[in-house]
């Protein structure tokens, strides 16, 4: 009886906790906002991590994350894809959002421009009906997590993202961008 209890409360921390996926402006950052049919079909534009995290500023009403901020719609450079290449310095898997968090550099001794990037877990139950976005997420995750073995032995890993600007609120995310930026979703991943 007690081991059942105890397998009991395992289960209900696992479902009500740490397996729950992210909330704020969470269609947006999974592209299950309605607009995944355009945004996935457009040609990315190649770019750098010092262009992305010096041009712009998130938008005020984003600044910080209030729970009214959750249903904010895609704001317009957020409705694009990108390609950067660039330096993964480390790789996060136990994020309370589930997401991967990848953080970048433009040099590969990280003493440039850093930004954050993330891969959302295929599992979330709002990508149920989203198997193309299911199928990206994956894939990804499976080179990331090929990646964080190589990051935790303190390599520097260069690679190719492509995946769609976000501007988060700033919240002092470790390796995050001064200006709120990210790469959330990551679609592709390559080591270079």
């Amino acid at each position: 009886m007690k081991n059942s209890i105890s397998i009991i409360a395992l289960l209900f921390c696992f479902l009500t906790g740490s397996a729950q996926c992210g909330t704020w402006r969470w269609a947006v950052k999974t592209i299950t906002d309605g607009t995944d049919k355009t945004l996935l079909s457009s040609t990315p534009e190649k770019t750098d991590i010092t262009t992305l995290t010096k041009t712009g500023s998130a938008p005020h009403k984003l600044s910080t994350q209030r729970a009214s901020d959750e249903v904010l719609p895609r704001q317009s450079d957020e409705n694009r894809q990108v390609t950067i290449d660039c330096y993964i310095y480390k790789v996060k898997t136990n994020e309370k959002d589930r997401d991967y968090h990848l953080l970048l550099s433009s040099n590969v001794d990280c003493s440039g421009d850093h930004m954050d990037g993330e891969i959302p877990d295929p599992n979330c139950p709002n990508l149920a009906g989203f198997s193309f976005l299911k199928a990206k997420y994956t894939a990804a995750r499976k080179v990331a997590l090929d990646i964080k073995t190589q990051t935790d032995a303190g390599t520097v890993v260069h690679v190719q993202i492509t995946g769609v600007p976000f501007w988060d609120a700033l919240h002092g995310a470790s390796g995050g961008a001064p200006n709120g930026r990210e790469i959330h979703p990551i679609l592709y991943l390559k080591k270079l």
